[in-house]
């Protein structure tokens, strides 16, 4: 059987997914608290929104309308 060596120390980029804790307040918002986006450039907010909060254990509604999206925590 052929061994294989194993390496550490080695730097791995942040996956993509985290850049929703960046880019918008989703881990700062408190039940009643919401914020608006440009449709224009949503960047698929209300799938962010949704994949926080089930990893957070978080609820929160989207709307759109007059070429904005309204993201709102509800749980």
């Amino acid at each position: 059987m052929t061994k294989i060596k194993l390496n550490d120390g080695v730097k791995i980029e942040k996956h993509a997914k985290d850049n929703y804790k960046k880019k918008y307040p989703f881990t700062d918002m408190k039940v009643g608290d919401w914020f608006t986006v440009d449709l224009s450039k949503n960047d698929s907010v209300r799938q962010l929104a949704y994949n926080y909060g089930y990893k957070e254990g978080k609820k929160f509604t989207t709307a759109g309308a007059g070429g904005l999206i309204t993201i709102t925590r509800i749980e």
